[in-house]
Formats: structure tokens, C-alpha cells, sequence
């Protein structure tokens, strides 16, 4: 995500709880809101990594690079 974004996907707060809590509670942001040339595809990709709930993840980073492959960029 920040690779991609160079940004977080949840603003960050002085307070570790309260960061802590908006990691927990609030949905991250879509990265297009940071980098327009994201496409939807790989937003998709990116947002599908960090979700909240494990079985909404990719498996494994090889079950991620496969996704992101497919998508077939070459340019990152």
C-alpha cells in the first residue's frame, strides 16, 4: 500500500490508541484517494492485503504476487 500510495492507509495520530482504534474500527483508505494513477484493479489488490478479516486477506504473499501478476504491469 504505501509503496504504491507513499502514504498511510490510516492517518496516523499521536496517540497510539486512538491510532490503534482507527486501525480497528475504520475501513483504510482507498489508495486511489492518494495516487489517481492507481487503477481499480490494483486498488483492489492493495485494499484485499490489508483487510480487517484474515479469510478477506490473500493466503500467502505468493497467493499476492500471483494477483499482482496477473494484472500484468510491468512497470513497478
Amino acid at each position: 500500500y504505501e509503496l504504491f500510495t507513499n502514504a498511510l492507509p490510516w492517518e496516523r495520530s499521536m496517540d497510539s490508541n486512538e491510532y490503534s482504534r482507527r486501525v480497528m474500527n475504520t475501513p483504510p483508505k482507498n489508495p486511489r484517494d492518494f495516487n489517481k494513477e492507481i487503477d481499480e484493479e490494483l486498488a483492489a489488490l492493495l485494499l484485499k492485503s490489508i483487510a480487517k478479516t484474515p479469510t478477506d486477506r490473500f493466503s500467502s504473499a505468493a497467493a499476492f504476487k500471483e494477483a499482482l501478476l496477473k494484472l500484468g504491469r510491468q512497470d513497478w
